[in-house]
């Protein structure tokens, strides 16, 4: 016997629940979303979201368990979806009656966010720009018109339609500038560029790694929605691969790999042992690259200055700089050694847009390649994710900062090529894949173990065309972008390196001297500051007469910092005041300079 419910003894996410229902013909989805990495209750291009508390979501997926105990829901056509019982529609009705309808917000409107995000994306500078404002706006902080004030609002439905909005907030002033690269999340196995094959083998590797999973945390591991993998599992279930050995929340079930299954699993563990999250084919990959190139923007002078700003980089020099990393053609950069050159090339990558999309894995032919690499990859956690929820990002990507790439005397002609592993048949992306939409800088060029001719032989052609070759595990060469900045830094002259047409594809040469004496001081007094070092004007003259002019010592910029670091650290050891006494300094040049030519 059913127990008649008074609508106002549900919890305010159980009368949501069955709003959303209601206004969805009776019909609601539980499914996993990317971008919280959990489960949002879905009613056709609406979910139950609240921006400004992240357990909302999880709340409503808990209502729906109390809502099937009170008879209101029931399951209906799969694991995760839902249906209003005769009981639950009654029940709608009287919460229509009393006035509480699912609303959307009028500014900023969630259609604009989406649509935002899925056209294209700006910059994060935009978002952090205009965070302020619109979180202030979701809260109700700002004065409401006189429409807004006739009417509740409940920022507890976000709606991802393609309709278009009438409304024009901020941020969609903001992000809608230029285009950028978010991929969707896939909604159906053709989406995925994968084929069934491949995804039955890669989750039977992945539960056969971990014993036994439960259908989401599967979806979590390889990064695609359940939505995608129910049709999968199920099929898995019928050919007596997978069995549930137990159920888990809303419908799901724990599996593990039958003995057809484990030999399955064991099977494609030989032909490739990779087990993580899905890979993304080569196609797609190649397309986000030439949506994030670096040679799509171009620095001016403000975001020279902003990149530069925690290193003392003369005017004259920036000035040189520019262009070149305007042009995102490559460059040069040579001089005496402790001048700064690697300092410079490093923070290049800082003048463009901060944060790109990446994959976690590519393949091609049926070849796994691993891209990304923590020690090349930074991870970032943008703010405005928390707040631009309703975009369902494909979770198969990771946002990073833009990559800048160091290799110096370890690199080979092996490095830039595909790294194949004989055992797992799982490949290695090579430095300048890993390098695409950033910068790559090949420090101290000409010392390598490997012939500066080689390797600017090998990268002529990719220069010029801006793509490269690479050869997959089975033999198969593949076409791959070759899109990032690449930075040669040298203490040699560039014409002793290469000849008249490599050169010639590296438009820029930029030279980085000896500093000025305005220029050194200016530094000891910078280098000070920051090791809390007190430098007297006495003790700089004395520096400046007695060790670099009467020897006829280059200055390099490098000095001022390691002098004074020697002073910093025989004042803490002698339990000294941190003051760079000429007697002191005497100490720190004799132990800096002893084995050194004057050239050094």
């Amino acid at each position: 016997m059913h127990t008649v419910v008074d609508p106002q003894s549900l919890q305010p996410e159980e009368q949501s629940v069955v709003e959303l229902a209601a206004a969805n013909r009776g019909s609601l989805e539980v499914s996993s979303r990317s971008d919280t990495r959990g489960l949002a209750v879905r009613g056709g291009k609406q979910a139950l979201f609240k921006p400004d508390d992240p357990s909302y979501s999880r709340r409503c997926c808990d209502a729906v368990s109390r809502l099937i105990e009170l008879q209101l829901i029931r399951q209906a056509g799969g694991k995760n979806r839902f249906e209003l019982t005769n009981f639950g529609w009654e029940l709608s009705r009287k919460l229509t009656n009393n006035k509480r309808k699912i609303t959307t917000m009028d500014e900023p409107s969630p259609i604009e966010v989406t649509q935002v995000l899925s056209a294209g994306r700006r910059g994060e500078e935009a978002v952090e720009a205009t965070l302020t404002s619109v979180e202030a706006a979701l809260r109700g902080d700002e004065p409401p018109s006189a429409a807004e004030a006739s009417r509740t609002r409940e920022p507890d439905v976000l709606s991802w339609g393609d309709e278009p909005s009438p409304h024009k907030s901020s941020l969609l002033t903001a992000l809608g500038l230029e285009e950028g690269f978010l991929p969707e999340e896939p909604g159906t196995l053709e989406e995925t560029g994968l084929s069934a094959a491949f995804i039955d083998d890669l989750m039977l590797k992945v539960v056969r790694n971990a014993g036994s999973m439960s259908g989401r945390q599967i979806s979590e591991h390889v990064g695609l929605p359940m939505g995608v993998l129910e049709d999968r599992l199920a099929d898995l279930r019928r050919r007596r691969h997978l069995t549930p050995t137990g159920s888990a929340m809303l419908g799901d079930h724990v599996y593990q790999l039958t003995e057809d299954g484990r030999e399955r699993a064991q099977m494609a563990m030989r032909e490739c042992a990779y087990a993580g999250v899905a890979p993304v084919p080569l196609e797609d990959y190649a397309d986000s690259v030439q949506a994030q190139t670096i040679r799509s923007e171009k620095p001016k002078r403000a975001q020279l200055a902003k990149a530069f700003a925690d290193i003392n980089v003369e005017p004259a020099m920036l000035a040189k700089l520019g262009p070149a990393i305007s042009a995102g053609k490559g460059m040069f950069i040579y001089g005496p050694p402790g001048n700064g050159k690697t300092t410079i090339a490093q923070r290049i990558t800082r003048c463009f847009g901060q944060h790109i999309l990446i994959p976690h894995a590519i393949v091609e032919d049926g070849q796994i390649i691993k891209f990304f690499d923590p020690s090349c990859h930074e991870p970032v956690q943008s703010r405005g994710s928390k707040l631009l929820k309703e975009t369902s990002c494909d979770r198969r990507w990771v946002r990073i900062r833009r990559p800048t790439v160091v290799v110096g005397g370890e690199l080979t002609m092996e490095s830039l090529e595909l790294k194949h592993d004989p055992v797992s048949h799982v490949s290695g992306a090579s430095l300048q894949l890993k390098s695409n939409c950033g910068s790559l800088l090949i420090d101290d060029f000409g010392r390598q173990r490997i012939n500066p001719s080689e390797l600017l032989n090998r990268w002529i052609i990719p220069l010029e065309n801006r793509i490269d070759f690479l050869s997959l595990e089975n033999g198969k060469k593949v076409e791959v972008p070759f899109e990032q900045l690449i930075v040669f830094s040298t203490n040699l002259e560039p014409t002793d390196l290469a000849d008249d047409a490599f050169l010639r594809r590296i438009p820029f040469k930029i030279e980085v001297g000896a500093p000025s004496r305005e220029e050194f001081v200016k530094l000891l007094q910078v280098f000070a500051g920051k090791l809390k070092v007190e430098c007297p004007d006495d003790s700089v003259q004395y520096l400046l007469t007695q060790h670099y002019d009467s020897c006829r010592r280059p200055l390099r910029r490098c000095q001022a910092r390691d002098l004074l670091d020697q002073v910093a650290h025989y004042c803490e050891y002698n339990e000294l005041p941190p003051v760079a006494t000429p007697e002191i300094l005497d100490h720190a040049v004799a132990n800096y300079f002893t084995v050194m030519s004057h050239e050094d």
